[in-house]
């Protein structure tokens, strides 16, 4: 069974949340190492500095079933075919298909019979 539209919109904030603590962290975390090392390439700070934030759910999804948020709400996510949790790979593609496509995934939710969004 799919979860319905309002427990995946908690989950999303809690994620959501902790995602944007995580992130602040990682900027001044890496901010310090640039000032410290004389690093000048930005863009690639910044990557690095996205890198935590975007790895928390995809690492709970293969390691627990589940994100933060949706643990906190009562929502597993496991693979279709083995009724486990997802590989670290399909975690990962999961969660890019659903930071790519965000609220129009979510849309489908309310579209399709078993409430599934596009990253389902």
């Amino acid at each position: 069974m799919y979860a319905r539209l309002s427990p995946r919109i908690q989950a999303l904030l809690i994620d959501s949340l902790i995602a944007s603590f995580v992130f602040i962290i990682s900027i001044l975390l890496v901010s310090a190492l640039v000032n410290n090392l004389g690093f000048d390439n930005q863009y690639l700070a910044a990557a690095i500095a996205f890198i935590p934030a975007f790895s928390i759910e995809p690492i709970m999804l293969s390691v627990k079933g589940g994100s933060i948020g949706h643990l906190k709400v009562g929502i597993r996510v496991k693979s279709a075919s083995t009724g486990k949790p997802l590989n670290i790979v399909v975690a990962y593609m999961r969660s890019m298909i659903k930071f790519l496509l965000g609220i129009p995934s979510l849309i489908f939710v309310l579209t399709t019979r078993k409430h599934q969004a596009i990253h389902d």
